[in-house]
């Protein structure tokens, strides 16, 4: 097929971006949207390593981009061989070295910040393939933590559909990302 075109990322929003990655699908969306690709030597290889490494690279590509996208293939790894256990596992590491590494990363480099974490798509263990059921997110800003907290909620399908929180038109998330 031909090369898709889209318009500049940095054109349409303003900022600069930087794709941290070490899925080539991945990497090459970001590079048709106009992000520079930070690569991960060896982490593909590694789930482990994978979230150390693409943490800090996500910090690093901070000091000269404004807009960093950070894709972690592990969780969906362990959804596509059905292995439960692994992907509570990767999720866990996630959380703790990616999330949390680049909360505490934004916390000490500047007093605004904004966070979206989210799935690329859903990969149930049952299923051991892509679907396209909705998934968590969660925006995140550093005028957040001042708030207090009303709702105990979760980072998971059931608790977003619970409380009814339900973006139809995904692409839309990153405006809201990056209202000012």
């Amino acid at each position: 097929g031909a090369l898709p075109r889209l318009p500049p990322f940095a054109q349409r929003v303003d900022v600069t971006g930087a794709v941290v990655a070490a899925n080539d699908l991945a990497a090459g969306l970001g590079l048709l949207a106009g992000l520079e690709r930070v690569s991960l030597p060896g982490a593909g290889d590694d789930p482990e390593s994978e979230c150390r490494s693409a943490s800090e690279a996500g910090l690093r590509a901070l000091e000269t981009h404004d807009l960093v996208v950070v894709h972690v293939e592990a969780t969906a790894e362990c959804g596509r061989r059905g292995d439960a256990a692994a992907k509570v596992a990767a999720i866990a590491r996630l959380d703790a070295e990616v999330v949390v590494a680049l909360l505490q990363g934004l916390r000490r480099r500047d007093p605004e910040w904004r966070v979206l974490v989210i799935p690329d798509h859903a990969t149930p263990c049952t299923l051991r393939t892509h679907t396209a059921e909705p998934v968590p997110f969660v925006v995140y800003a550093s005028g957040d933590e001042a708030k207090p907290r009303s709702l105990a909620r979760g980072f998971n399908e059931r608790d977003a559909r619970d409380q009814g929180i339900f973006i139809p038109e995904a692409h839309t998330l990153l405006e809201r990302l990056l209202r000012r």
